[in-house]
């Protein structure tokens, strides 16, 4: 009795085991997922205010043809950057929200705070599966976090990433396509990046493919919001409160200027 219990024992422990050497991989370099997606419709009042400005002008932008140096924001005055520097001048709350796409993959999108694509620093997925109209409407979102001024924010697509969970480094790294060049294996741009002035927003858009690719730039369309003062910086103008101190300094000096002379 002892025995064929022990050996019962064995047994559920070997298939224990095994099942776990068997368990597949969720997303793609198993890559955890930020938060849960949160619906437009269900949003908070930054959400209300995106879907009630941009968003509208955005989605036209992702469903025109090829998105590049050309484009224009109807209503808004945009400057294209270089997608590889977007950089946080003061610290801020990040969100990224989905807009549209035309790819006949299902991309997924994710992003890094500490290094370029999957390989390096904290890689994280923001979208699992960016498509559209499921599981994503445009205007989705999720919030990435906090991030301290002197961050520089990467951001990747992962090529058709939700139909393959199963995507490991090194051998799928010519899967992903992230806004530094650096970090691409064909050494070409694959992001398109665009600050839209007077707001806290940033379009941002990908091409998915190297080979056969049409090159428009608009598989996974997107909004960042980066803080009115990032998006500032980018246009070359100082912080208001740098202003207001500026203001301050001069009417100080005017005033001792004044006594002298008097």
């Amino acid at each position: 009795m002892k025995t064929t219990t022990a050996v019962t024992s064995l047994m559920l422990a070997g298939l224990a085991l095994s099942g776990l050497a068997e368990a597949k991989q969720t997303t793609p370099f198993n890559l955890s997922i930020v938060e849960p997606v949160t619906s437009i419709s269900s949003g908070d009042a930054k959400a209300s205010a995106f879907a009630s400005t941009l968003l509208p002008a955005v989605k036209t932008v992702a469903q025109s043809g090829t998105i590049g140096s050309k484009t224009t924001v109807a209503g808004y005055t945009t400057l294209q950057i270089d997608p590889a520097q977007i950089n946080f001048a003061t610290t801020a709350q990040a969100r990224l929200y989905f807009v549209g796409e035309g790819a006949d993959y299902k991309n997924s999108i994710g992003f890094n705070a500490n290094g370029a694509s999957v390989n390096s620093g904290t890689p994280q997925l923001a979208f699992l599966n960016a498509s559209t109209p499921t599981p994503l409407t445009p205007g989705d979102y999720v919030n990435l976090g906090t991030f301290n001024a002197g961050t520089n924010l990467d951001f990747f697509v992962i090529s058709n990433g939700a139909s393959n969970p199963a995507y490991t480094s090194p051998a799928n790294l010519n899967k992903v396509f992230s806004t530094d060049v650096a970090a691409n294996f064909d050494s070409k741009v694959h992001a398109m990046a665009f600050a839209v002035k007077d707001t806290p927003y940033l379009l941002l858009s990908f091409e998915d493919m190297s080979v056969s690719s049409d090159w428009n730039y608009r598989d996974s369309v997107l909004v960042v919001d980066i803080g009115k003062g990032n998006i500032r910086h980018f246009f070359g103008a100082p912080e208001p409160s740098l202003l207001l101190a500026l203001g301050s300094f001069a009417a100080v000096l005017m005033t001792a200027t004044g006594r002298r002379r008097n």
